[in-house]
């Protein structure tokens, strides 16, 4: 079996196919970290290469490069490892972010407690995975984030209906929102259907 076939199954969320990736890639990643590691840091990096992977593997747009993109997460993880290792100084602490809240209007606050309400089930659904969104996850998620808008849409028309405070902006600030929703929608279908697509091809439609 070839390493693109086994990518694009493991980005239809074929448990499986990554185990038999790590299996046929993982002794060249540890001989490549050994390299420049000792055994046992060379363990610990390796590890961490694969978490990386597992990450990242939805989002390799090019299945076929797999190998390069590998070794590319591997020599970016050896170089912070070392990095790491050799900084004579920790890096200095952040003074943090600042976040800037425009809550001068009553427009402003309800944009954004419309956007956080939105993508509540969208983010508590994909946290709760704990594991990253592959294709049939990302179809899912979306139309979750789908319902949540349109739902969202929903109370804050009615909320400004209640108030007085104007139908038109909260109307447009849910259109927006679903809007978007149903685009992240439309990609995550088009992405899985070509991803099968690809599964097809190179398994000869079996």
């Amino acid at each position: 079996m070839t390493d693109e076939l086994l990518v694009v199954r493991c980005q239809l969320g074929e448990r499986a196919a990554f185990t038999e990736l790590v299996a046929a890639w993982h002794v060249p990643v540890w001989t490549y970290v050994r390299r420049m590691l000792d055994a046992e840091r060379a363990d610990d990096v390796a590890q961490e290469i694969w978490l990386a992977v597992i990450r990242g593997l939805p989002r390799l747009r090019d299945p076929g490069r797999f190998a390069p993109w590998l070794f590319t997460i591997a020599r970016r993880a050896v170089t912070d490892r070392l990095r790491e290792e050799y900084a004579r100084a920790e890096a200095p602490t952040g003074a943090g972010v600042a976040v800037l809240l425009a809550g001068r209007t009553h427009l402003a606050f309800t944009a954004l407690t419309a956007f956080c309400l939105a993508w509540a089930g969208y983010g508590a659904w994909a946290i709760t995975r704990r594991a990253p969104l592959f294709a049939l996850d990302r179809v899912i998620a979306a139309w979750l984030a789908t319902t949540a808008s349109t739902v969202m849409t929903v109370v804050l028309a009615v909320a400004a209906v209640q108030r007085g405070t104007g139908l038109v902006p909260s109307l447009v600030t849910g259109a927006v929102l679903v809007v978007i929703a149903i685009v992240l929608a439309v990609r995550a279908h088009a992405h899985r259907a070509a991803l099968l697509r690809r599964k097809r091809e190179l398994t000869g439609g079996e």
